[in-house]
């Protein structure tokens, strides 16, 4: 090995830069690096395949993903929501005969072309929100903007799966009510808030934690 070898390996394994030891974070990462290269990278060409020659049908589901996550613009947040859910959300979507269109740092513009358009049938919000509210990369759209847009698209007949926070706002209606042309196609979390953690699992396995806890919720709405 040259010297410059042994010299990049002290410094990478070998080195203690504090008390704690390296070593098992190199070996999670080593193993994470696998796993990509695998499991993910595979998967995910496979899926690209199958979303862009293998499904037949015209119908989209837009998957909107904000650029909003801490501060006015995280550049990080859209890149990151795409590459932990593309696979699972694309499955989900293709299973149906459905293709997937992510749109990265999304606006309220976009939103608004998205309804318009009716090729986008199932529409997947990804950010801050709440039942009222959803927080695009520039600002907030809110039951307000949905209602003056209504004139200028037809109901959707897919699905409104909003991942953020489902805090009751001053409108009765779920802001995707206004959209779907059945409001039992309108899938949000229960309870005020949520975080990563509820993001993350509806990622890895395409919606069931969003899906398990509407019907629920409205399983008990009917019986009351």
């Amino acid at each position: 090995m040259s010297e410059f070898g042994k010299n990049l390996r002290y410094h990478l394994v070998e080195k203690r830069y504090s008390r704690y030891d390296s070593k098992p974070l190199l070996r999670l990462i080593r193993k994470a690096t696998f796993c990509l290269s695998i499991v993910y990278l595979p998967l995910a060409s496979l899926v690209t395949i199958t979303n862009n020659l293998v499904v037949e049908d015209d119908e989209y589901a837009a998957i909107l993903l904000s650029g909003y996550a801490y501060s006015d613009y995280d550049y990080w947040a859209s890149p990151l929501a795409f590459l932990g859910s593309y696979p699972a959300w694309t499955i989900y979507f293709n299973l149906m005969n459905i293709r997937t269109d992510y749109i990265f740092d999304a606006t309220v513009d976009d939103l608004k072309n998205i309804l318009i358009d009716p090729k986008y049938q199932s529409i997947v919000l990804v950010g801050h929100g709440s039942k009222n509210v959803w927080r695009a990369t520039d600002r907030s759209v809110t039951n307000v903007e949905i209602k003056n847009w209504q004139p200028l698209f037809t109901p959707k007949k897919g699905e409104w799966i909003q991942l953020s926070c489902p805090t009751s706002d001053v409108y009765p209606k779920h802001i995707g009510e206004l959209v779907m042309d059945d409001r039992s196609k309108v899938f949000y979390y229960s309870g005020e808030k949520v975080g990563n953690l509820e993001f993350v699992i509806d990622a890895l396995t395409g919606f069931r934690l969003i899906k398990h806890q509407t019907r629920k919720r409205r399983g008990g709405q009917n019986r009351s």
